[in-house]
């Protein structure tokens, strides 16, 4: 499902530039999904002795599909006041992102992982430091 989100199938492509025109589902309601699916990820555990709850290969494609839908939404939460509504969902994200850290993940999970913090680090700096 997640790789459907990122590569849209041939019904679904237009021109080239149609993928600037992607609608995203919001991040909120797709985490909402993924942890009806795997409650577990909530928990907090120590990132080395966690076992991963997905195969690598579903981690990275759920992170590279949350990130999508969390850049889409973040342009609309650039005040204080907003971000408090949106932030259970970003925490919510950093603990599955944490679970993906795990030992056993792969070099690309960690990796795509890394980044998708640093992303959402860069956002909540950039939302703090323009605020004061």
């Amino acid at each position: 499902m997640a790789v459907e989100g990122l590569f849209p199938g041939e019904g679904q492509r237009g021109a080239v530039g149609d993928y600037n025109n992607l609608k995203y589902p919001k991040l909120g309601d797709m985490l909402d999904y993924i942890l009806k699916q795997q409650p577990a990820l909530l928990e907090a555990t120590e990132m080395r002795e966690a076992k991963l709850l997905f195969p690598s290969k579903t981690y990275v494609a759920m992170i590279k599909l949350l990130l999508k839908c969390f850049e889409a939404d973040a342009e609309q939460y650039r005040t204080v006041e907003r971000i408090l509504e949106y932030w259970p969902s970003v925490e919510n994200m950093c603990l599955l992102l944490e679970h993906a850290m795990a030992y056993e993940g792969s070099v690309e999970l960690h990796s795509n992982a890394s980044k998708a913090l640093i992303t959402i680090g860069t956002f909540v700096f950039d939302l703090c430091y323009l605020d004061l």
